[in-house]
């Protein structure tokens, strides 16, 4: 375990209100020597994650963990505002619709609807193939997210994705399962969410592709604006291959 989860360890042994944790009693609950944990107590204080209050001598919890679990309490909210309009998607083109939490980089299902029932998040429909390396869901976190690598082989389809403001999945093989995914932005214009439709085969019964892209489009659009986003601008005549 690095220096940085040692550190960050110690935050499990503060009590839950704000009397705080002195140094023996840390050093205690740790089993670690008085030195070590002085260090790691020094190095989070030094990044707002603890304080110490300068009288009793005890460390509390710190402005940097406050500030982080209000952003959570944010993206929960803004979780639980656009979750219905995805929920509405699902129910008006009878499909599979998935809300993806981009944050960091990352996709993680946070709710998913078939037909506009919600169904368990961590069960995504077998065949959609949403890993983020090659499906629509990953080529939009690629195109908008931060921090994030184009791999080589997602180049052109992020490059197409960034002008047609939705992806599909690459490469799907014939009558397979494919999605379609759009991006949905937050009030400081990064991506927050993506909203992921699951499409049927191509020849089956059903709403046309035009019918899915217009309804992806315009439930990406509406929920970025409920959650106080700018929407970027859809090319409706730019063909997805």
């Amino acid at each position: 375990m690095g220096t940085v989860s040692n550190a960050l360890k110690m935050l499990d042994h503060f009590p839950l209100d704000s009397a705080g944790i002195g140094l023996s009693d840390q050093a205690r609950a740790s089993c670690k020597n008085k030195a070590t944990v002085y260090r790691y107590l020094c190095e989070l204080e030094s990044n707002a994650f603890v304080e110490q209050d300068h009288e009793t001598r005890k460390y509390r919890v710190g402005p940097a963990l406050t500030r982080l679990a209000q952003g959570r309490k944010r993206r929960g909210g803004a979780r639980e505002v656009i979750a219905p309009i995805v929920a509405a998607l699902s129910a008006r083109l009878n499909s599979w619709a998935i809300l993806f939490d981009a944050a960091e980089g990352s996709a993680t299902p946070v709710a998913l609807y078939h037909d506009g029932v919600a169904e368990d998040a961590g069960r995504v429909p077998i065949g959609s193939g949403l890993s983020l390396k090659g499906s629509s869901t990953g080529i939009v976190c690629h195109a908008f997210g931060n921090g994030l690598d184009t791999p080589e082989a997602l180049k052109t389809a992020v490059l197409d994705c960034r002008h047609a403001g939705m992806a599909r999945t690459p490469g799907a093989q014939a009558g397979a399962l494919q999605s379609l995914s759009a991006p949905v932005f937050g009030c400081s214009g990064s991506l927050a969410f993506v909203a992921t439709l699951v499409l049927p085969p191509p020849g089956a019964q059903g709403h046309s592709i035009d019918t899915h892209e217009t309804a992806l489009c315009l439930t990406a659009t509406a929920a970025t604006v409920a959650i106080g986003g700018q929407p970027i601008p859809f090319h409706p005549n730019r063909r997805l291959q």
